[in-house]
């Protein structure tokens, strides 16, 4: 690693080497930076500029990608990310330069992510995030050689089976919930299709009682030990409660 943070100041510092257009072997060093991610871009976008690819390793630019995007997509999709790539992408591909990444590496990561059984879905999601990283890489960073592009994404962006309970299976479900809260929660969830963090995130002014309506303007996400309250996915939406005076 080429940044290291500045014990007297507390800012972080790159320094690297490069070689220049005539084949000269260059020294570089630049202070002031508030972060290491924002030292690890800085870096990142020299050395792609002056060498026309990326010298750093896959974990590396993840950090940087990480920090590009951190303020363009919720916490939660962050959060996603960070662990898919942790725990699928980082372990086999991680510590491969990126400029070293080529189709068979790929190929090679694709067959042991299909040989965990995942369902299709999930499988596409895993390797959809891998695309992203190394769009993003080939798009502001100058990588020029994306093996991502040469290969097939594998999975399905669409589940092949949908199980979901008729109105006959639901009845029988909450005849035998008790607790009112619970039932409550269980017949908004079922007749409106709202999502848990929407659910989660409805407060008592959202509730008109006399037309039997519910505003959704919110989204829960349970983040580090508190909750988030965001904008939901869809636009705000006014949706009938059929139950309510049931």
């Amino acid at each position: 690693m080429s940044a290291y943070k500045d014990k007297k100041t507390g800012k972080w510092v790159v320094t690297l080497r490069y070689t220049d257009d005539e084949g000269n072997i260059k020294r570089r060093a630049k202070r002031g930076f508030n972060s290491k991610k924002d030292a690890l871009a800085w870096e990142t976008n020299f050395l792609a500029k002056k060498t026309n690819n990326i010298n750093l390793s896959l974990d590396d630019f993840f950090d940087v990608y990480m920090g590009d995007i951190s303020n363009k997509i919720r916490d939660t999709t962050l959060k996603n990310k960070k662990g898919i790539y942790d725990r699928f992408i980082s372990p086999t591909l991680g510590k491969k330069e990126m400029s070293d990444i080529e189709v068979p590496d790929i190929l090679k990561w694709q067959n042991k992510i299909l040989g965990m059984k995942f369902k299709d879905t999930y499988a596409r999601s895993i390797n959809s995030q891998l695309i992203a990283l190394m769009n993003h890489a080939e798009r502001y960073y100058n990588l020029q050689n994306n093996p991502c592009k040469k290969v097939t994404c594998i999975g399905s962006k669409h589940s092949s089976n949908m199980n979901f309970w008729t109105k006959n299976e639901f009845d029988k479900f909450i005849s035998h919930v008790d607790d009112e809260s619970e039932w409550i929660y269980f017949n908004v969830l079922f007749y409106t299709g709202l999502r848990i963090g929407e659910l989660i995130a409805i407060r008592l002014r959202d509730i008109d009682f006399v037309r039997g309506h519910l505003d959704i303007n919110e989204s829960a996400q349970y983040i580090k030990r508190n909750y988030i309250f965001t904008k939901p996915k869809t636009k705000k939406v006014n949706v009938l409660l059929p139950f309510l005076y049931s």
